[in-house]
């Protein structure tokens, strides 16, 4: 519903149900809704594309994630186009934590292009010649392997960037967690550092940070490395330097992925990758390791999503623990309720939040679980619950239901 609201360029400023009786079920019912909106007033801009890259590995989070991604980086501008790159491997995953289920993952693929999150889903082709003069043009070298050497994925990314046709792309990994804060406009002020210096090839965006930092191409002794998790690329000046230094190993791969091939060109030019930190975004790079504990690390994206980061993340680009007892924050109530469930009916949400709002005694905070629920009940916890109690609840939002957590 908010999310709806927001893509039509409201900004859902209240939420509140008029009180009433469900007669049937005899219990505190609402016959309205009220949802109190302000106009946003957005911008596209005409030269950045959103470029988000994934695999059939990610099938069981990949609908959760890229809706986080998208709501997260549109508001106020927008990108002019917004796609997912990948390819329709089930194997040689590097770093492989599950298997690939690919009717799933498409079918996921699909259902956000219908649902207007993003615009459209480019997959690698197939065809050898195609990836062979694709190699031969970026790196003056032949190759029909889409993966480099060290295994990551380097023919997907560029094919992305050749469909492409704005200026700027952003580009990021599907599994980055995106934090923002009220600020200046975190596209302009990347955009900026590539617009004011003629040696800017890529910035890096933001990791998580205590401190601001000027952007700059590196320090006294490196220029810095491309960040291929999430960085903002000047796409018109890159197709401009191209070849990009690169050769052949011994099995036929590309030595080098593609970023790596970038630092090879800025080591040896004016060229660079810019770093810094303005403080009014920053992400988090999910390890695959972290990744089998799906309401975990869900749940630690949530966490940023709402403003809570673990201190200890500063500085920190991999997250650092996906623990519920370090990704929220502890309750320091003398009584904490826990309200838990799956696919509770509204009716008896709103018994159960209204008795708590009758009670004498007050000093307590509330722990929502949410057990997968299908029937908007996380909804329910977030923007009604969530807005009563506001920072004395903490929602958690499993997408794998937990036997106790049903009951």
């Amino acid at each position: 519903m908010v999310f709806t609201l927001k893509k039509a360029s409201f900004i859902v400023t209240d939420i509140s149900e008029t009180g009433g009786i469900d007669i049937e079920n005899q219990m505190p019912g609402s016959e309205f809704l009220f949802i109190t909106c302000k106009a946003r007033g957005e911008i596209i801009n005409p030269d950045i594309s959103l470029m988000i890259k994934t695999s059939a590995m990610e099938w069981r989070t990949i609908d959760t994630q890229i809706r986080h991604i998208v709501n997260q980086l549109e508001g106020p501008e927008k990108f002019l186009e917004k796609v997912v790159v990948t390819d329709k491997n089930t194997s040689g995953f590097l770093r492989q934590y599950d298997y690939a289920d690919m009717e799933t993952f498409i079918k996921k693929l699909d259902s956000l292009i219908s649902d207007g999150i993003i615009d459209r889903v480019i997959f690698t082709p197939a065809k050898s010649e195609y990836i062979k003069s694709l190699s031969l043009k970026w790196f003056g070298v032949e190759t029909t392997d889409i993966r480099a050497s060290n295994g990551q994925n380097t023919i997907t990314s560029i094919y992305g960037f050749e469909q492409l046709k704005t200026k700027y792309i952003l580009q990021l990994d599907s599994d980055c967690i995106i934090g923002r804060t009220p600020g200046p406009s975190y596209l302009k002020v990347l955009k900026n550092v590539l617009e004011n210096n003629d040696d800017g090839l890529t910035v890096g965006f933001p990791i998580y940070s205590k401190t601001r930092a000027d952007f700059t191409i590196g320090n006294n002794y490196n220029k810095w490395r491309t960040e291929v998790r999430f960085s903002l690329i000047n796409r018109e000046l890159l197709l401009n330097l191209l070849p990009l230094p690169n050769e052949i190993d011994e099995t036929g791969k590309l030595a080098l992925p593609w970023h790596r091939s970038v630092d090879m060109l800025n080591k040896n030019s004016k060229y660079g990758s810019y770093r810094g930190n303005d403080g009014n975004a920053f992400f988090i790079h999910v390890p695959n390791n972290y990744k089998n504990d799906i309401n975990g690390w869900l749940n630690s994206m949530y966490s940023v999503e709402r403003g809570y980061i673990n201190e200890n993340q500063s500085e920190n680009v991999n997250l650092i623990s996906s623990d519920p007892e370090l990704v929220f924050p502890e309750r320091k109530e003398e009584m904490v309720i826990i309200v838990k469930g799956r696919n509770v009916p509204f009716q008896k949400l709103r018994r159960c939040f209204k008795s708590l709002s009758r009670q004498d005694y007050q000093n307590f905070g509330i722990m929502a679980i949410d057990a997968a629920s299908v029937n908007g009940m996380d909804e329910y916890l977030y923007e009604i619950a969530g807005r009563l109690y506001r920072d004395r609840i903490t929602i958690l939002k499993n997408i794998e239901a937990l036997s106790w957590l049903c009951m």
